[in-house]
């Protein structure tokens, strides 16, 4: 045997040796880093979540650290481990901001071995918040649903992204102006918007010949209305006009007595039609109506009046050479979250009062109709799609709305 060759037995066992060490280094090292990131990845999360809960609680400092620190137990975080967990700016008269900072110790799995310590893994959460008033706008200025032609709460839809609403119609004309908390989309063509266009994020046009007066992106979010509901209901148990749907059957509070009995005829010529009050044709509608486990249905045509009607349920409006009046009040509002809680579709109609749909969305697609008031919805998703739609903005209409005044609403984000 070549002792040149023997000489080099062996050596191949130890490149093996000294790369398997290299190798399990590396190994250890991309698992211990993995997991470092994935500690960042909760801790992070855990820090937006106490921000956000602590911000709810503003402008109450003491209650936004209750509810940040509750958070931080809740997501596993020890008291060692907060860093920080207050409100901004410390100090000042009005906070509008809370500020949390984590930091946890983090040891190493493989790469002890090789004498690598542990890791501080830190983050930091910032969330602002906008509080403002439900009610009519009083002296501070701030704005309230109420101000706008057209007004759109929605800011986030259910998986987080912004939320867009949409002026896709033609030949529609906005006397006011217009607010949206999430996007604005106007796609349609020969719209426009005589008033400011407001939004609490972007303003995207698409369509062709479609004008508006002034734009403002990113502009202070603008708080739902709270609706005096107990006060509407109130009036229409005085009047009489109160019904509800009872396991089918359709009931009318009697101010008489002060209980409700079963309707056998109403004097409205209303009937029941799948979970519907139905109104067809009529020459005269009169009364503030609150229909209790139930939507309305008006397809009739030559219908008119002075009426307000709110329902738990949709409201579908598909009549023609209508004209309600409304005045001072609302002329429908539906409490229902459906994708179509208002839907007007109806043709040369005149309509006096606010459109609200504070849960849900709103939808016009009719032509040739004029409606004075406020057009309010949580959220307007690409639905008013008519043709020839004016809408008016009424100062003296708006502002005497039964409110809760008093209420207020906090928009919450994440910032920078």
């Amino acid at each position: 045997m070549d002792q040149r060759t023997g000489k080099r037995q062996g050596a191949s066992l130890v490149l093996f040796v000294v790369s398997l060490f290299v190798i399990l280094g590396f190994a250890g090292l991309t698992i211990d880093v993995g997991h470092w990131y994935h500690m960042q990845t909760r801790l992070q999360s855990c820090s937006d979540a106490a921000a956000l809960a602590g911000c709810t609680k503003l402008p109450d400092g003491p209650a936004a650290v209750a509810a940040a620190r509750s958070y931080c137990t809740l997501n596993g975080v020890a008291d060692s481990e907060v860093v920080a967990c207050r409100a901004l700016p410390e100090g000042a008269a009005t906070q509008d901001r809370f500020e949390v900072v984590l930091l946890r110790s983090a040891g190493p799995f493989f790469t002890a071995a090789l004498g690598v310590g542990g890791v501080s893994v830190g983050t930091r959460s910032l969330a602002v918040a906008a509080t403002r008033g439900t009610g009519t706008s009083d002296s501070s200025g701030n704005p309230d649903a109420f101000d706008f032609a057209i007004y759109t709460g929605r800011e986030f839809d259910s998986k987080g992204k912004v939320a867009e609403s949409k002026l896709a119609g033609n030949g529609i004309v906005v006397h006011g102006d217009v607010h949206a908390n999430g996007d604005f989309t106007i796609s349609g063509s020969s719209n426009t918007i005589d008033g400011k266009l407001t939004t609490g994020h972007d303003i995207k046009v698409t369509g062709s010949s479609n004008e508006y007066s002034s734009s403002e992106q990113n502009a202070t979010k603008v708080a739902m209305p709270s609706l005096d509901l107990d006060g509407v209901k109130t009036i229409a148990k005085a009047q009489g006009t109160y019904y509800r749907l009872n396991a089918g059957v359709l009931q009318v509070y009697n101010p008489a007595t002060g209980a409700f009995q079963t309707a056998t005829s109403t004097t409205i010529g209303g009937d029941i039609d799948s979970g519907y009050f139905h109104l067809p044709s009529k020459t005269n509608i009169s009364g503030t109506f609150y229909l209790e486990g139930m939507g309305v249905k008006i397809d009739g045509s030559s219908l008119g009046g002075d009426a307000t009607f709110v329902c738990d349920g949709d409201i579908k409006v598909s009549g023609s050479g209508m004209t309600m009046t409304a005045e001072s009040k609302f002329a429908f509002v539906s409490l229902s979250s459906s994708d179509q809680a208002i839907h007007l579709s109806g043709s040369n109609d005149t309509f006096y009062g606010a459109w609200c749909a504070p849960n849900g969305l709103l939808k016009f697609s009719g032509s040739d109709l004029k409606v004075h008031g406020a057009v309010i919805a949580s959220n307007i998703e690409h639905n008013i799609a008519g043709s020839r739609i004016e809408i008016w903005y009424d100062e003296a209409q708006a502002t005497k709305i039964p409110v809760k005044t008093s209420a207020t609403e906090t928009f919450v984000r994440l910032t920078e």
